[in-house]
């Protein structure tokens, strides 16, 4: 068979196999908008996490500073046992001294 005995065997079937493709084609561009549009989705939604996320670590962030605030606080007082023998002394100092009672 010749180039032309099969391009006239095919010619026929030509406009068919036009519109197949086309149609595949449609089909094709309308799924990629599907997966796009749900990347989209996706990405807003990751984004919106994101930014929940840079909030709660800003807050335990605060949160920290704060802790080490109170731990040098607490440094600074007294424990209560200490208290109870601090307490103890100033009331047999008073006992002797005979002011406080």
């Amino acid at each position: 068979m010749t180039k032309n005995e099969i391009a006239s065997i095919l010619k026929p079937y030509n406009d068919d196999i036009k519109r197949h493709m086309g149609a595949l084609s449609e089909d094709f561009q309308d799924k990629v908008k599907v997966v796009a549009e749900l990347a989209l989705d996706i990405k807003k939604t990751v984004d919106s996490h994101t930014k929940i996320l840079d909030s709660h670590t800003e807050m335990i962030g605060n949160v920290m500073i704060r802790l080490e605030e109170i731990k040098g606080e607490l440094k600074q007082k007294v424990d209560y046992q200490d208290f109870v023998k601090l307490e103890r002394r100033v009331v047999r100092l008073e006992a002797r001294s005979g002011v406080g009672v």
